[in-house]
């Protein structure tokens, strides 16, 4: 398992001879608003759950093995967010064209 801090630096812009409010670089766009976890985290949870049976306090155990603290409480959190973007009508869709070997009609 690897795992690593990316930070992102927001740069603010202004001038300081005139009155005009400062400029933010916008924020990347995040799963779950005001959380600091990247999709790649959200998804991280849920095999050893689902699939798996480990209950949070033993996942939490693996990962203070890595130096990771990441109480059960937000591991809890994220799951029950990202269930609830199961419900969404729209969660993602990959268009991106891969031919099939060997597909009837085609080189």
């Amino acid at each position: 398992m690897q795992m690593w801090v990316i930070k992102h630096v927001r740069k603010v812009y202004g001038y300081r001879c005139c009155e005009v409010a400062p400029v933010t670089a916008d924020k990347p766009a995040q799963l779950i608003e005001k959380s600091m976890a990247s999709p790649s985290v959200l998804a991280m949870p849920l095999p050893p759950k689902y699939v798996d049976g480990l209950p949070f306090h033993r996942f939490e155990k693996v990962l203070g093995r890595h130096s990771i603290d990441l109480p059960r409480q937000t591991l809890a959190r994220w799951v029950i967010r990202c269930d609830s973007l199961l419900a969404s009508r729209v969660i993602h869709c990959d268009e991106t064209r891969v031919q099939v070997p060997k597909e009837p009609g085609r080189s």
